[in-house]
């Protein structure tokens, strides 16, 4: 196992090309992701170790040095030359100021009710009675959220449910009672927005999936932003720093790495991003908060008037044994490439599972190719703000629907989990 690198670059095929090395000296680690056809020998070599693979053996606790495996992290000493691609080992840093819960008005819970074109339906009024917000189960086509106003639906956005075939009977799925409507002054210009949130999943571990839409309190009938959220409820409106309003602390179940315990798993997420406009902007002075789900937490839940079951993310972040992060956990591993691109447009399309989400047409030096969200083949896991180093939510789309077209941007893939890869796309200003 510990042949020469250079004999087994020959012979297996799959080899990784290094990086050139950029030599500098750090008394920081950095945290390498094992890639198939690795050994420790061949690592410890690349990144010139002092001591060679012994000591990187003895610095990660590993028994056997033959025994690496594909997606396993390693620290790798700076004080040696490395490569400035390795990103530095993650810190686990406590939390510095916990956010506070917005105050939110909820209004009743949805009644059964009558709506053209639905087969069954549930409405919320709102607007002093003037409109309602109803979940349709369509006479035909995929099951929906309207607004209803003068006794026609005006607007319409999907609300796709995940299906219980073939899935445990503790699973619970979402059905036209499973959403509830909140209003809160988001931009702190003393109109409210109203937050739809409708469940659909959740498992019996405690992890939840919602869509949401924010209707504009300034344009009321001006298409929805649409967002996906974790265990959406109780704090997922934080109090904004400055402006009066509520900050959306948009929530994500990832695959991230935990330093402190030298393992990874489903974690729970929140990024604090400001509302304004029908579009949603990462907080740059705020940090990501993050809590690992098995062997740490399970999340806590609040059960509202009528049965419907929320989660409490903010209860969740803000404990003890809670963390916050500064870089995103999915950019932390090798980058492996990285290119500029231009956005020359975005599709619309519905996913089963996140509701409409942006397929992205891209340019580079004069070729086009589409890039599917979420896309085994030519495909990107995340929008990102490259400002401030922030992930928009999952199926993140604003009232705006021409955006993000004509936006420059980054294309970066990054060694993922147990061997995976990850593609980002990061917006440029």
């Amino acid at each position: 196992m510990r042949a020469l690198p250079s004999l087994i670059c020959l012979l297996l095929i799959s080899c990784h090309p290094r990086p050139d090395k950029a030599r500098h000296r750090d008394s920081t680690m950095a945290m390498y992701t094992v890639q198939w056809g690795d050994t420790l020998e061949w690592i410890a070599w690349d990144f010139d170790v002092p001591g060679g693979y012994p000591t990187l053996a003895k610095l990660n606790g590993l028994r056997n040095p033959d025994l690496i495996f594909m997606g396993q992290h390693l620290r790798i000493p700076r004080n040696g030359y490395a490569t400035e691609e390795l990103p530095p080992w993650p810190a686990m840093d406590p939390i510095e100021a916990a956010p506070r819960a917005c105050t939110v008005e909820r209004l009743p819970q949805p009644q059964p009710a009558q709506v053209p074109g639905c087969a069954t339906a549930a409405c919320v009024t709102i607007d002093g009675g003037r409109q309602r917000i109803c979940s349709c189960e369509a006479l035909q086509g995929s099951p929906g959220l309207v607004l209803v106003e003068g006794g026609r639906p005006v607007m319409a956005w999907p609300a796709p449910v995940q299906h219980t075939r073939g899935q445990e009977p503790s699973s619970v799925h979402g059905t036209a009672m499973d959403f509830e409507v909140v209003q809160a002054d988001m931009d702190g210009d003393g109109r409210r927005e109203h937050v739809v949130a409708f469940r659909r999943e959740a498992n019996d571990v405690g992890m939840s999936w919602w869509n949401l839409a924010v209707l504009s309190g300034a344009q009321p009938q001006a298409p929805p932003l649409l967002l996906t959220a974790a265990n959406y409820g109780e704090g997922s409106l934080i109090r904004s720093a400055g402006s009066g309003g509520c900050d959306l602390l948009s929530t994500t179940w990832e695959l991230a790495w935990e330093p402190g315990r030298d393992i990874s798993g489903w974690t729970l997420l929140g990024r604090p991003m400001q509302y304004r406009g029908g579009s949603l902007g990462p907080l740059r002075d705020r940090p990501i908060y993050a809590r690992r789900l098995y062997n740490s937490f399970q999340p806590g839940t609040v059960t509202r008037p009528g049965g419907l079951e929320v989660g409490t993310p903010l209860q969740d972040l803000v404990h003890h044994k809670a963390h916050q992060r500064v870089v995103e956990p999915a950019a932390q591993a090798w980058r492996l490439d990285e290119s500029p691109v231009s956005i020359v447009g975005a599709q619309p399309r519905l996913d089963p599972a996140l509701g409409v989400v942006p397929d992205l047409s891209l340019e580079r030096e004069g070729h086009r190719w589409q890039l599917q969200w979420r896309s085994w083949n030519q495909g990107f896991e995340a929008l990102g703000d490259k400002a401030s180093g922030r992930l928009y939510p999952p199926g993140y789309r604003p009232a705006d629907t021409a955006w993000p077209a004509g936006r420059q941007a980054t294309l970066a893939s990054y060694a993922g989990m147990y061997g995976s890869g990850t593609q980002l796309v990061w917006l440029t200003p």
